[in-house]
């Protein structure tokens, strides 16, 4: 079994290997999936994952990986995480205005 990882922001996954044919959905930057089948001109059938759609993707919008990172549960971006980051991007905020407002930037007070 080949075991492949999206390796661009967006791929269309497409009802046949073609570029011409329908776009069933798209797969995102580093979502996991699986090959069935292989087909011509540089066209891979594949199963997501996540949510188990098929559809032929282009084999340059793919890179291999192994059954280890595959199986790997990935980490979702969950409301706390995302408070989290938040949190800590207003306290660099907070501690660059307060740098700047004292002069620490030029040695003067300002």
């Amino acid at each position: 079994m080949q075991y492949v990882v999206c390796c661009v922001p967006v791929s269309p996954l497409r009802a046949e290997p073609s570029h011409k044919s329908e776009m069933i959905t798209q797969q995102l930057f580093g979502e996991k999936s699986v090959v069935i089948e292989s087909g011509a001109d540089n066209w891979a059938k594949i199963t997501l994952k996540y949510d188990g759609y098929e559809g032929w993707c282009q084999l340059s919008h793919l890179t291999e990986i192994d059954e280890d990172h595959y199986s790997k549960v990935d980490k979702d971006l969950t409301a706390g995480w995302v408070n989290e980051m938040a949190i800590a991007c207003l306290f660099q905020w907070e501690v660059c205005f307060l740098l700047l407002k004292t002069g620490w930037h030029s040695g003067e007070k300002i």
